[in-house]
Protein backbone atom coordinates (compact mmCIF):
# COMPACT_ATOMS: atom_id res chain seq x y z
CA UNK A 1 0.00 0.00 0.00
CA UNK A 2 1.54 3.74 -0.96
CA UNK A 3 1.91 6.12 1.76
CA UNK A 4 -0.60 8.12 0.59
CA UNK A 5 -3.06 5.20 1.24
CA UNK A 6 -1.93 4.62 3.85
CA UNK A 7 -2.89 8.27 5.53
CA UNK A 8 -6.23 7.75 3.47
CA UNK A 9 -6.78 4.56 5.71
CA UNK A 10 -5.58 6.13 9.26
CA UNK A 11 -8.18 9.29 8.87
CA UNK A 12 -10.71 6.44 7.88
CA UNK A 13 -10.15 4.38 11.27
CA UNK A 14 -9.55 8.15 12.84
CA UNK A 15 -12.97 8.63 12.06
CA UNK A 16 -14.86 6.96 14.91
CA UNK A 17 -18.02 8.74 14.76
CA UNK A 18 -21.10 6.29 14.32
CA UNK A 19 -23.92 7.14 11.41
CA UNK A 20 -27.01 6.41 11.49
CA UNK A 21 -27.62 3.99 7.95
CA UNK A 22 -30.88 2.66 6.79
CA UNK A 23 -30.94 -1.06 5.53
CA UNK A 24 -31.99 -2.22 1.98
CA UNK A 25 -35.50 -1.93 1.29
CA UNK A 26 -35.56 -5.45 -0.33
CA UNK A 27 -38.29 -6.69 -2.25
CA UNK A 28 -40.97 -3.55 -1.46
CA UNK A 29 -41.88 -3.04 -4.55
CA UNK A 30 -42.21 -6.94 -5.21
CA UNK A 31 -44.83 -7.39 -2.37
CA UNK A 32 -46.37 -4.48 -3.60
CA UNK A 33 -47.14 -6.14 -7.02
CA UNK A 34 -48.07 -9.60 -6.24
CA UNK A 35 -50.84 -10.31 -4.25
CA UNK A 36 -49.56 -13.41 -2.80
CA UNK A 37 -47.91 -10.95 -0.45
CA UNK A 38 -51.37 -9.23 0.78
CA UNK A 39 -52.08 -9.31 4.17
CA UNK A 40 -53.17 -12.96 5.82
CA UNK A 41 -56.88 -12.35 7.29
CA UNK A 42 -56.79 -14.69 9.29
CA UNK A 43 -54.18 -12.18 10.96
CA UNK A 44 -56.75 -9.42 10.89
CA UNK A 45 -59.58 -9.22 13.46
CA UNK A 46 -63.30 -9.57 12.92
CA UNK A 47 -64.62 -6.39 11.57
CA UNK A 48 -68.20 -7.19 12.90
CA UNK A 49 -66.43 -6.98 16.13
CA UNK A 50 -67.98 -4.21 18.51
CA UNK A 51 -71.12 -3.49 16.43
CA UNK A 52 -72.54 -6.77 16.32
CA UNK A 53 -73.72 -7.53 19.50
CA UNK A 54 -73.86 -11.80 18.62
CA UNK A 55 -69.83 -11.41 18.83
CA UNK A 56 -68.05 -10.85 21.39
CA UNK A 57 -64.31 -10.15 21.92
CA UNK A 58 -61.90 -11.79 19.31
CA UNK A 59 -60.69 -14.58 21.37
CA UNK A 60 -57.02 -14.27 19.53
CA UNK A 61 -56.85 -10.65 21.31
CA UNK A 62 -54.88 -10.48 24.54
CA UNK A 63 -54.86 -7.73 26.82
CA UNK A 64 -51.90 -5.09 26.01
CA UNK A 65 -48.89 -5.44 28.14
CA UNK A 66 -49.15 -2.24 30.57
CA UNK A 67 -45.37 -2.12 30.93
CA UNK A 68 -44.86 -2.59 27.31
CA UNK A 69 -44.40 1.41 26.27
CA UNK A 70 -42.35 1.89 28.94
CA UNK A 71 -38.24 1.36 29.04
CA UNK A 72 -35.61 2.41 31.37
CA UNK A 73 -36.61 4.21 34.86
CA UNK A 74 -40.24 4.42 34.18
CA UNK A 75 -39.91 0.96 33.79
CA UNK A 76 -38.12 0.22 36.48
CA UNK A 77 -40.12 2.27 38.97
CA UNK A 78 -43.63 1.14 37.39
CA UNK A 79 -42.40 -2.42 38.30
CA UNK A 80 -41.47 -1.99 41.53
CA UNK A 81 -44.47 0.04 42.65
CA UNK A 82 -46.87 -2.69 41.18
CA UNK A 83 -44.89 -5.05 43.36
CA UNK A 84 -43.78 -7.03 40.04
CA UNK A 85 -40.47 -7.71 41.75
CA UNK A 86 -39.37 -10.54 39.76
CA UNK A 87 -39.92 -9.25 36.62
CA UNK A 88 -38.44 -6.44 37.72
CA UNK A 89 -35.20 -8.15 38.04
CA UNK A 90 -35.14 -9.09 34.42
CA UNK A 91 -36.09 -5.81 33.23
CA UNK A 92 -32.63 -4.81 35.15
CA UNK A 93 -30.51 -7.48 33.79
CA UNK A 94 -31.76 -6.91 30.29
CA UNK A 95 -31.47 -3.02 31.19
CA UNK A 96 -28.15 -3.24 32.95
CA UNK A 97 -26.19 0.20 31.20
CA UNK A 98 -29.61 2.33 32.15
CA UNK A 99 -29.47 1.39 35.82
CA UNK A 100 -26.90 3.66 37.18
CA UNK A 101 -28.98 7.10 36.76
CA UNK A 102 -32.11 5.66 38.02
CA UNK A 103 -30.50 4.04 41.32
CA UNK A 104 -28.11 7.23 41.59
CA UNK A 105 -31.40 9.29 41.81
CA UNK A 106 -32.43 7.86 44.97
CA UNK A 107 -28.96 8.78 46.50
CA UNK A 108 -29.59 12.34 45.21
CA UNK A 109 -32.65 12.52 46.55
CA UNK A 110 -31.67 11.03 49.88
CA UNK A 111 -28.37 13.59 49.95
CA UNK A 112 -31.25 16.07 49.17
CA UNK A 113 -33.03 15.38 52.00
CA UNK A 114 -29.83 15.09 54.66
CA UNK A 115 -28.98 18.06 53.72
CA UNK A 116 -31.69 20.02 54.80
CA UNK A 117 -30.28 23.66 56.82
CA UNK A 118 -33.11 23.23 59.61
CA UNK A 119 -33.16 20.50 62.17
CA UNK A 120 -34.81 17.36 60.60
CA UNK A 121 -38.78 17.08 61.91
CA UNK A 122 -40.01 13.09 62.66
CA UNK A 123 -41.75 13.03 59.32
CA UNK A 124 -38.80 14.33 57.43
CA UNK A 125 -36.64 11.87 59.66
CA UNK A 126 -38.74 8.54 58.29
CA UNK A 127 -38.60 10.19 54.81
CA UNK A 128 -35.03 10.01 54.71
CA UNK A 129 -35.25 6.51 56.40
CA UNK A 130 -37.71 5.59 53.87
CA UNK A 131 -35.45 7.03 50.91
CA UNK A 132 -32.50 5.33 52.29
CA UNK A 133 -34.29 1.68 52.15
CA UNK A 134 -35.71 2.05 48.83
CA UNK A 135 -32.37 3.13 47.54
CA UNK A 136 -30.38 0.08 48.92
CA UNK A 137 -32.90 -2.24 48.29
CA UNK A 138 -33.22 -1.17 44.68
CA UNK A 139 -29.34 -1.37 44.59
CA UNK A 140 -29.29 -5.10 45.85
CA UNK A 141 -32.32 -6.13 43.16
CA UNK A 142 -29.80 -4.49 40.68
CA UNK A 143 -26.60 -6.57 42.16
CA UNK A 144 -28.87 -9.83 42.17
CA UNK A 145 -29.78 -9.39 38.84
CA UNK A 146 -26.33 -8.81 37.74
CA UNK A 147 -24.19 -11.01 39.81
CA UNK A 148 -22.04 -9.20 41.75
CA UNK A 149 -22.20 -6.11 44.96
CA UNK A 150 -21.13 -3.17 42.81
CA UNK A 151 -23.99 -1.14 42.96
CA UNK A 152 -24.72 -1.86 46.84
CA UNK A 153 -21.81 -1.09 47.84
CA UNK A 154 -22.02 2.65 45.90
CA UNK A 155 -25.32 3.55 47.62
CA UNK A 156 -23.59 1.95 50.74
CA UNK A 157 -20.99 4.11 50.45
CA UNK A 158 -22.75 7.31 49.67
CA UNK A 159 -25.10 6.96 52.89
CA UNK A 160 -22.33 6.60 55.02
CA UNK A 161 -20.95 10.53 54.41
CA UNK A 162 -20.87 12.13 57.16
CA UNK A 163 -21.74 16.04 57.26
CA UNK A 164 -18.54 16.42 56.17
CA UNK A 165 -18.05 14.42 53.67
CA UNK A 166 -21.03 15.48 52.19
CA UNK A 167 -19.31 18.72 52.04
CA UNK A 168 -16.38 17.08 50.01
CA UNK A 169 -18.79 15.77 47.34
CA UNK A 170 -20.36 19.30 46.63
CA UNK A 171 -16.50 20.34 46.51
CA UNK A 172 -15.69 17.60 44.38
CA UNK A 173 -19.12 18.52 41.91
CA UNK A 174 -17.79 21.98 42.11
CA UNK A 175 -14.36 20.74 40.90
CA UNK A 176 -15.71 18.53 37.85
CA UNK A 177 -17.95 21.33 36.50
CA UNK A 178 -15.22 23.41 36.60
CA UNK A 179 -12.48 21.68 34.67
CA UNK A 180 -15.43 20.57 32.33
CA UNK A 181 -15.70 24.55 31.91
CA UNK A 182 -12.16 25.21 31.02
CA UNK A 183 -12.05 22.19 28.64
CA UNK A 184 -14.95 23.62 26.79
CA UNK A 185 -13.32 26.91 26.19
CA UNK A 186 -9.93 26.06 25.67
CA UNK A 187 -8.36 27.37 22.07
CA UNK A 188 -5.31 25.61 22.53
CA UNK A 189 -4.08 22.15 23.99
CA UNK A 190 -1.91 24.56 26.21
CA UNK A 191 -5.26 26.31 27.40
CA UNK A 192 -6.86 22.61 27.88
CA UNK A 193 -4.47 21.49 29.85
CA UNK A 194 -5.69 23.87 32.72
CA UNK A 195 -8.35 21.65 33.68
CA UNK A 196 -6.30 18.83 34.64
CA UNK A 197 -6.19 21.16 38.24
CA UNK A 198 -9.24 20.74 39.15
CA UNK A 199 -10.32 17.28 37.64
CA UNK A 200 -7.47 15.98 39.58
CA UNK A 201 -9.12 17.29 42.43
CA UNK A 202 -12.44 15.81 41.39
CA UNK A 203 -11.28 12.74 41.16
CA UNK A 204 -8.98 12.86 44.54
CA UNK A 205 -12.27 13.35 45.98
CA UNK A 206 -14.02 10.99 44.50
CA UNK A 207 -11.77 7.91 45.49
CA UNK A 208 -11.40 8.94 49.27
CA UNK A 209 -14.85 9.10 49.42
CA UNK A 210 -15.88 5.76 47.22
CA UNK A 211 -18.04 7.73 44.76
CA UNK A 212 -17.35 5.49 41.89
CA UNK A 213 -19.08 7.39 39.12
CA UNK A 214 -17.85 10.32 40.37
CA UNK A 215 -13.89 8.41 39.82
CA UNK A 216 -15.04 6.83 36.24
CA UNK A 217 -15.93 10.92 35.27
CA UNK A 218 -13.24 11.86 36.06
CA UNK A 219 -11.03 9.43 34.48
CA UNK A 220 -12.71 9.88 31.20
CA UNK A 221 -11.91 13.45 31.06
CA UNK A 222 -8.84 13.51 32.23
CA UNK A 223 -7.67 10.95 29.61
CA UNK A 224 -9.44 13.06 27.16
CA UNK A 225 -7.67 16.14 28.21
CA UNK A 226 -4.22 14.53 28.09
CA UNK A 227 -4.64 12.57 24.81
CA UNK A 228 -6.02 16.10 22.91
CA UNK A 229 -2.66 17.49 24.39
CA UNK A 230 -0.57 14.70 22.45
CA UNK A 231 0.23 12.72 25.78
CA UNK A 232 -1.42 9.40 24.29
CA UNK A 233 0.58 7.04 26.09
CA UNK A 234 -0.72 9.13 29.91
CA UNK A 235 -4.04 9.66 28.30
CA UNK A 236 -4.59 5.85 27.62
CA UNK A 237 -4.05 4.74 30.67
CA UNK A 238 -6.33 7.20 32.25
CA UNK A 239 -8.92 6.35 29.71
CA UNK A 240 -8.40 2.84 30.49
CA UNK A 241 -8.78 3.56 34.37
CA UNK A 242 -12.60 5.00 33.45
CA UNK A 243 -13.05 2.06 31.53
CA UNK A 244 -12.60 -0.48 34.32
CA UNK A 245 -14.04 1.53 36.90
CA UNK A 246 -17.16 2.44 34.38
CA UNK A 247 -17.74 -1.12 33.51
CA UNK A 248 -18.00 -1.89 37.54
CA UNK A 249 -21.03 0.58 37.94
CA UNK A 250 -22.29 0.62 34.28
CA UNK A 251 -21.47 3.75 33.52
CA UNK A 252 -22.55 4.02 29.68
CA UNK A 253 -20.71 7.56 29.27
CA UNK A 254 -17.25 6.55 30.66
CA UNK A 255 -17.25 3.16 29.07
CA UNK A 256 -18.78 4.20 25.63
CA UNK A 257 -16.84 7.29 25.59
CA UNK A 258 -13.39 6.02 27.10
CA UNK A 259 -13.59 2.79 24.36
CA UNK A 260 -14.00 5.50 21.49
CA UNK A 261 -11.14 7.80 22.66
CA UNK A 262 -8.85 4.05 23.77
CA UNK A 263 -9.64 3.51 19.59
CA UNK A 264 -8.78 6.40 17.75
CA UNK A 265 -5.49 6.88 20.57
CA UNK A 266 -4.49 3.18 20.16
CA UNK A 267 -4.69 3.72 16.22
CA UNK A 268 -2.21 7.06 16.74
CA UNK A 269 0.31 4.94 18.27
CA UNK A 270 -0.46 1.77 16.18
CA UNK A 271 -1.29 -0.52 18.70
CA UNK A 272 -3.93 -2.14 16.07
CA UNK A 273 -4.47 -4.99 18.87
CA UNK A 274 -5.79 -2.85 21.19
CA UNK A 275 -7.58 -0.34 18.39
CA UNK A 276 -9.50 -3.27 17.46
CA UNK A 277 -10.49 -4.80 20.97
CA UNK A 278 -12.24 -0.84 21.71
CA UNK A 279 -14.22 -1.33 18.01
CA UNK A 280 -15.40 -4.99 19.05
CA UNK A 281 -16.43 -4.00 22.59
CA UNK A 282 -18.42 -1.36 21.68
CA UNK A 283 -20.00 -3.47 18.92
CA UNK A 284 -20.46 -6.04 22.41
CA UNK A 285 -22.28 -3.22 24.41
CA UNK A 286 -24.06 -2.57 21.28
CA UNK A 287 -25.48 -5.77 20.71
CA UNK A 288 -26.56 -5.53 24.20
CA UNK A 289 -28.36 -2.50 24.66
CA UNK A 290 -30.57 -3.81 21.45
CA UNK A 291 -29.21 -0.72 18.74
CA UNK A 292 -28.72 -1.97 15.50
CA UNK A 293 -28.17 0.63 14.03
CA UNK A 294 -24.52 0.95 16.13
CA UNK A 295 -24.46 -2.63 15.79
CA UNK A 296 -24.38 -2.88 11.87
CA UNK A 297 -21.97 0.27 11.74
CA UNK A 298 -19.54 -0.95 13.87
CA UNK A 299 -19.31 -4.22 12.05
CA UNK A 300 -18.95 -2.86 8.77
CA UNK A 301 -15.53 -0.58 10.63
CA UNK A 302 -14.76 -4.10 12.17
CA UNK A 303 -14.64 -5.60 8.72
CA UNK A 304 -13.09 -2.88 6.98
CA UNK A 305 -10.43 -2.43 10.19
CA UNK A 306 -9.79 -5.92 9.50
CA UNK A 307 -9.44 -5.74 5.36
CA UNK A 308 -6.46 -3.04 6.43
CA UNK A 309 -4.93 -5.05 8.55
CA UNK A 310 -4.93 -7.58 6.26
CA UNK A 311 -2.85 -5.08 4.10
CA UNK A 312 -0.27 -4.53 6.64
Amino acid sequence: MSSGEDRTMLRFLIAIGLALMLGPLGNAQVAEQDPRFGDDPRESADPRIGEDPRIGEDPRASPPDPYGPLEGAELFEALYTAGELGRLKIAMRNNAWTLLPFIDSYCNSWLQQAERPEPLTDAQRKQLKATEDKGMELARMADSSLGNTRFTAYVGSIHSWSAEQRAQFKTAQESFQLGLKIWRSAETAENARAALTPLNQALEYARSLGDTWGESSAYTMIGRVQVASGELLEGQANINHAVRVGRQIRDMDAVWDGLAISYETSVRLEAWGQARAALKDQYLISIEVGDEDTTEQIMRQLVEFDQFLGRQ
